[in-house]
């Protein structure tokens, strides 16, 4: 699910390399964004941005890395 949300978030802000899904509308991309705040809480994805704020990183490492641990955020939520 947070995989489907970021996915969401990378076509919206125009990420060539993504699958385009249909757009959803205001309210849903309401509250995938609200998702993605909540999500860049989490430490590991904190780090992430971070890494590609620092330069350590390109954009598109992050969105991939970032995508890795919302799936095993995800698998966690779920046990």
């Amino acid at each position: 699910m947070s995989d489907d949300k970021i996915e969401h978030l990378m076509a919206q802000w125009g990420f060539s390399n993504v699958k385009k899904p249909i757009l959803p509308d205001e309210r849903i991309l309401a509250k995938v964004f609200e998702h993605f705040r909540e999500l860049s809480k989490h430490p590991e994805i904190a780090a992430i941005v971070k890494r590609q704020s620092d330069g350590e990183i390109t954009r598109k490492q992050m969105w991939d890395d970032m995508r890795a641990v919302a799936k095993e955020i995800d698998k966690a939520n779920k046990k």
